[in-house]
């Protein structure tokens, strides 16, 4: 995921925001997808390393998404909402994936993942972007 942070920026102000979390999204939900499939080590560091370039594409990019449609007024209060759930979300997320995980079955808490990642692209499609000049 760190290597993929130094590219994503750029290619995020080169071909536009959308585009590049979606993107992002569709790597990360294929790479939590294939963690079901799995079945040795090798496919299992694959898969880590499918989802971490995933998650680099949307690490950053939504946040400048945001920061660049919010009012220029509000972006400090955008920009504290979205460190708030996602600091919420990372404290949570675990522990309800571990409930779904001992619930269910190891493989459910992929699908849902993956699942999550397709509520993303669905949301961030829907998005209008402002044109920025450059």
């Amino acid at each position: 995921m760190v290597l993929f942070l130094f590219i994503v920026g750029s290619l995020s102000d080169k071909y536009g925001r959308k585009p590049v979390l979606i993107v992002g999204y569709v790597i990360s939900g294929l790479g939590l997808f294939a963690f079901s499939l799995s079945d040795n080590l090798f496919l299992l560091l694959l898969c880590g390393l499918l989802a971490g370039i995933g998650d680099a594409f949307g690490m950053s990019t939504l946040l400048a998404l945001l920061t660049d449609i919010a009012p220029s007024s509000s972006r400090e209060v955008v920009v504290g909402f979205y460190r708030t759930f996602m600091d919420i979300g990372g404290f949570l997320g675990p522990i309800l994936f571990m409930l779904v995980f001992s619930s269910y079955s190891p493989s459910t808490t992929f699908y849902l993942g993956a699942l999550f990642m397709l509520i993303d692209i669905l949301l961030v499609a829907r998005v209008k972007e402002p044109l920025i000049e450059v």
